[in-house]
C-alpha cells in the first residue's frame, strides 16, 4: 500500500525539526517523484524501517561456519541417549494428541 492510499487511515502525527538544506533536498526529491513532501518522508522512512528489519532478521555466517553447518546437515552427529529419550517421549506424546 502506498503512502497516499494509507493517508486516509492515518491517525498518528509526528513532527520534526530538520536543517533547512535537508528539507530542501527532500522537497526537491519529492517533486522529482511526483509526491508531496509528507508522502515522500513517509515512504522513505518506511523503506528504511523495512530494510532495518531485514538486516536484523538475516543470519550471517562466516565461510568457516557455513562449511561446518553444511557438514552437520549432510552428516548429522549421533544423538545422545538423553536426546533419544526426549525424542521418544515427544513422539509418543504427539501420537496421543
Amino acid at each position: 500500500m502506498n503512502a497516499h492510499a494509507e493517508s486516509t487511515k492515518r491517525s498518528d502525527r509526528i513532527a520534526a525539526r530538520v536543517p533547512h538544506g535537508i528539507k530542501e533536498n527532500w522537497i526537491r526529491a519529492a517533486e522529482l517523484r511526483g509526491q508531496s513532501l509528507t508522502d515522500f518522508v513517509i515512504v522513505a522512512a518506511n523503506a528504511m524501517a523495512v530494510e532495518t528489519f531485514r538486516e536484523h532478521e538475516r543470519i550471517e555466517l562466516s565461510r568457516q561456519d557455513q562449511i561446518k553447518l553444511a557438514e552437520m546437515l549432510i552428516n548429522p552427529p549421533e544423538l545422545s541417549e538423553r536426546m533419544k529419550q526426549a525424542l521418544k517421549k515427544r513422539m509418543s506424546s504427539a501420537g496421543a494428541e
